[in-house]
């Protein structure tokens, strides 16, 4: 008897000391777990809040996380989506992660980086300017009803310029490029202005806009891409332009070789049926 009594407590010990720890693993872990979900619920408030209040009605769904690329710290990769009419878009994007967003719940009230107009953040800062909007608003020139009729109509008339045989042409926003299109910047900004005045959709709003009036107002672009094979150190972009508007006629708008935030782009500008003179 004193032997058994002396095997079986320290067994009885050794097994309470294993469930104690199985027990504080477990509520660790289930800690853990109601953590996460509140940051997460938190941090997806604070997104769809973020743009509900920059009238973007659209939904938010958090993807992942990543490694910032040009600022310490973290990402939350997430998916916009909103119904325009009869269409529904989805865009992908990003935006740092901050401390605040995880413990504390949105409330629009103490959104103190509230714009009534995203396009004035575009450039001010990394994280709340280009990466949280530009690629909705880009968005909204693809799948414009008149893109693809104006973009087929434009390379036509370009194929007849000598050396611009097959090369195609595609509409490009220019907010990326403020410095030499700040006329473009406005033109969005007074569409976004009326958007958030009448408490409609921004992406609504640019849904169906004119893109030949986009042109001539420096909003839009027009990429020329030229066919393999094709240097474009060859082409003189001016004397082709030239030559198409003393035969045809031609949308007012930038034209250009390449994207217009290559330094080395050449582009010229086209208004009312005469190349524009840099100034």
């Amino acid at each position: 008897m004193l032997i058994k009594r002396f095997t079986l407590n320290p067994l009885k010990k050794i097994l309470k000391i294993d469930s104690d720890k199985a027990k504080s693993v477990l509520v660790l872990v289930c800690f853990l777990v109601v953590s996460a979900l509140c940051f997460y619920r938190n941090l997806e408030a604070h997104l769809k809040g973020f743009y509900a209040n920059r009238n973007f009605f659209g939904e938010i769904k958090i993807t992942g996380f990543s490694w910032a690329e040009k600022i310490w710290g973290i990402d939350v990769n997430y998916t916009y989506t909103e119904k325009i009419k009869d269409k529904t878009i989805s865009v992908p994007l990003k935006k740092s992660v901050r401390f605040k967003q995880l413990v504390v719940p949105y409330y629009d009230k103490m959104d103190v980086e509230k714009r009534n107009n995203p396009i004035s953040e575009l450039g001010s800062t990394y994280d709340e300017s280009i990466r949280v909007y530009l690629p909705m608003i880009e968005k909204m020139l693809e799948i414009n009803p008149e893109r693809t009729k104006l973009e087929e109509s434009l390379t036509r008339k370009l194929n007849q310029a000598p050396n611009l045989s097959g090369a195609s042409a595609k509409l490009r926003s220019t907010l990326s490029d403020q410095a030499n299109f700040v006329r473009g910047e406005t033109w969005y900004s007074d569409r976004i202005e009326d958007a958030t005045k009448n408490k409609h959709s921004i992406l609504e709003e640019l849904y169906d806009f004119s893109l030949n009036h986009a042109l001539s107002q420096g909003a839009v672009y027009v990429q020329i891409i030229l066919p393999k094979g094709v240097d474009r150190e060859d082409i003189h972009l001016r004397d082709q332009i030239q030559q198409l508007l003393e035969q045809l006629s031609l949308p007012d708008g930038a034209y250009v070789l390449g994207t217009i935030d290559e330094a080395e782009g050449d582009f010229v500008v086209v208004e009312q049926g005469k190349i524009r003179e840099r100034r």
